[in-house]
This record gives structure tokens, sequence and C-alpha cells, in this order.
């Protein structure tokens, strides 16, 4: 009965241990691949759920990018949103309330923060635990923990595809 136990945790840890290999292997294409990357853009769909209520936003807009950490995240469905990072500030500006917020560039240089994700400046390897999901429609998926939490980020789940390009991201906040 022992040899039983004993072989099956061996199997379980061997099972584990290729799933973190798995998961390393390809957090190492994304960075190779994103380390090579100048510049991208990209159409987004973001879908924000709250917890208590059920209730689901639906976001359309675009994302551009540029090195070092150049960003316009500009949002053109149902409300019109700008976020502008610079070298020097962040900026978000909502023209329906005629009002533009600063906030200090700080803020997305936590490498656990989700724009350092999406734009492959994060240091997945290093800030997060990380567990291969298997696959689906084509695309990779690996669950993100991060080693010391955020209240914008406790987990996130993202999808890379065959290019290794990140093509979908499900975050978890504090909230739920």
């Amino acid at each position: 009965m022992r040899m039983i136990k004993s072989l099956v945790l061996g199997a379980v840890s061997l099972l584990a241990l290729a799933s973190w290999a798995q998961a390393a292997d390809l957090v190492g294409d994304l960075k190779q691949r994103y380390d090579t990357l100048q510049s991208f853009s990209a159409e987004f769909e973001q879908k924000l759920t709250h917890k208590e209520s059920g209730a689901v936003e639906t976001r359309y807009g675009t994302l551009h990018f540029k090195k070092p950490l150049l960003i316009r995240w500009e949002t053109k469905k149902p409300i019109k949103e700008t976020l502008v990072v610079t070298g020097k500030e962040i900026w978000d500006y909502i023209p329906d309330e005629e009002v533009a917020y600063r906030y200090p560039h700080d803020l997305v240089q936590d490498s656990r923060s989700i724009i350092q994700v999406l734009t492959g400046q994060a240091a997945l390897s290093k800030d997060f635990d990380i567990k291969e999901e298997g696959s689906e429609n084509g695309m990779r998926k690996i669950r993100l923990y991060p080693k010391d939490p955020t209240p914008q980020m406790v987990e996130a789940l993202i999808w890379v595809d065959a290019q290794t390009f990140i093509r979908r991201v499900d975050l978890v906040d504090f909230y739920g």
C-alpha cells in the first residue's frame, strides 16, 4: 500500500513539474518575443464584471504601445475615455465629463500591473507563481498568481497564441 501511495505521489509530482516546465518555457518564449518588439497596436474588447451584482459592462477600443513604456489606451464605446502613459506621468481623459486626471508614473512601474503584463514588461517568472492551464481555441493558457498580490491583481489568466502574443487576459482584482 505504501508503495502505491509513493508511486501515485511520484506521478503527481512529475506531472506538476512537467506543467511548471511547460509554463516556464512559454513564459521564456513570451519574454523573448516581447523583448524584440518596439511597438504594437491592437483593438480590444474589455468586459468589466461586478462580482456582487453580476453586472457586466463591455468596452471597445484600441491600445497602442511603444517602448520603453508609452501607452495610449483609447476606449471608444460605450463611453469615450483616453488613458495615456508618458515617460513622466499618466493622463486619463474623459470627454463627456470634460475632465482629465493626472497620476504619477509610479502606478505603472510595478511589474505586477496589468499594463506591464500586457506590454511584455512584467517580470513574470520573478513576480508571479505560474501554472500551465492547457490550451483553448489553439492558444495556450497560463495562470499568474502574484507573489505579492495588489488590490488591482490577485490572479490573472492569459491566453497566448502560436506567434507568442498575449491575445486575452482574465484579471481578478481584490474585489473578485
